[in-house]
């Protein structure tokens, strides 16, 4: 508190300071973990769940091998770490731990998320709530990264995670493009708001979710994030991708040339129609490119925007967890030895290892009040109303006053 009776705020750089400099991060080891099955794995990284040897919470360690590593893979994983660690620190995303590195491996501690939004989608379809919800969620952890000058780019229904009380989180920001570490705020040329592909696309890559001129090789900016989630939105809706094929090049005629359809039996409503239609417009220039004006949509017309973005509101959709995980691996797939740790003097990385185990944990600590822990799973609170109820007047407004007709 302040001289004069004021609550003061703090500054982000001073927070930053503290952050990485006033703390000196302990000592962590592989061995501080116990591997309890591999999740993923790339040439140059694996995944893994594991629990912590002192607490036993649940974590996700990801380990980059750095002989394995290109040098552009070497520079993403340091951008994927300074992105977690000073812009991404906040409950709309995954949450690092820790981080440090040997001469082996470079290694991220992260929160445990269970589900997935495509987990989700595997079960019964959802009502006409939903996605809106789930959309609110993602379209505000997108604002945050556009407002530091970064492209997810890497956008699909793997890399949304649902925590335990139902609230979305973002992920997969090891792909991001990051156009300035300068602070939220700074003017830049627009001009240089512009990146293309450095690396071929590959069967593994989620081509479904990618915009047109991306996949056309063309230079392309944050627009490419608005565009997948429309085909997330349209996903949860229909029920199925908007374009599809079995190749990339199968997947890009028909994001290029198939026309955007709507089945009949679906009965999707018209504000959800015109909206998805509105992110998925080949055309750049028609298509909705501002977050802010997203906002101001006939489909969020009856929802509290500002509340399930801040993330305060109670979620009435909880995704189903298992206590204890099944094992899917003996232990003996294990393959990773830690390479041997650096003098203080010639750590190339210094900046790299990290302690950031002050937030609570979400199977340790509730993220709300005792009065809300037992609410049953029909409470909405003040989510959202039914958009059927929007008059025609409510388009047309929108057409005249916020986008052009695409």
């Amino acid at each position: 508190m302040s001289s004069d009776g004021s609550v003061g705020t703090l500054d982000d750089s001073l927070i930053d300071s503290w952050y990485w400099n006033a703390i000196v991060p302990p000592p962590v080891h592989f061995e501080d973990y116990k591997v309890l099955k591999r999740l993923h794995q790339t040439p140059s990284s694996k995944v893994f769940l594991v629990t912590e040897t002192e607490t036993d919470d649940r974590y996700i360690l990801k380990v980059v091998d750095k002989a394995a590593c290109s040098e552009a893979q070497l520079s993403r994983t340091l951008d994927e770490q300074w992105l977690l660690g000073r812009v991404c620190a906040n409950v709309q995303f995954t949450s690092l731990v820790r981080s440090w590195h040997d001469r082996k491996h470079f290694y991220f501690i992260l929160v445990y998320y269970p589900r997935t939004l495509a987990d989700t989608l595997c079960g019964p379809a959802f009502d006409v709530c939903r996605p809106r919800v789930y959309a609110i969620g993602i379209f505000s952890a997108l604002q945050v990264l556009h407002e530091h000058h970064v492209i997810h780019r890497d956008l699909n229904t793997f890399n949304v995670f649902l925590r335990e009380d139902g609230q979305v989180v973002l992920g997969g920001l090891a792909r991001c493009k990051i156009f300035s570490k300068d602070t939220k705020g700074d003017k830049l040329d627009e001009n240089s708001f512009s990146t293309v592909d450095d690396e071929t696309l590959s069967a593994s890559d989620m081509v479904e979710y990618m915009s047109p001129e991306r996949l056309a090789g063309e230079p392309y900016s944050f627009e490419a994030d608005l565009w997948s989630v429309g085909v997330i939105l349209y996903r949860m809706a229909v029920g199925q991708l908007p374009f599809r094929g079995n190749t990339i090049d199968e997947v890009r005629r028909s994001i290029s040339e198939d026309e955007l359809v709507f089945p009949e039996e679906k009965d999707i409503d018209r504000a959800t129609e015109d909206f998805i239609r509105r992110l998925l417009c080949p055309d750049i220039s028609q298509r909705m490119t501002d977050i802010e004006t997203i906002k101001w949509h006939p489909y969020f017309r009856f929802t509290d925007w500002d509340s399930i973005a801040k993330r305060k509101t109670i979620s009435p959709w909880r995704p189903w967890t298992s206590s204890y995980p099944a094992l899917r691996h003996p232990r003996s797939y294990i393959e990773i030895t830690p390479g041997d740790p650096y003098d203080e003097d010639d750590d190339p990385y210094p900046d790299f290892t990290c302690d950031n185990a002050a937030p609570p944990h979400p199977y340790t600590e509730s993220l709300y009040p005792e009065a809300y822990r037992n609410l049953p799973s029909t409470f909405f609170g003040p989510l959202c109303a039914s958009p059927r109820s929007i008059s025609s007047g409510g388009f047309s407004a929108f057409t005249s006053q916020r986008m052009v007709e695409c």
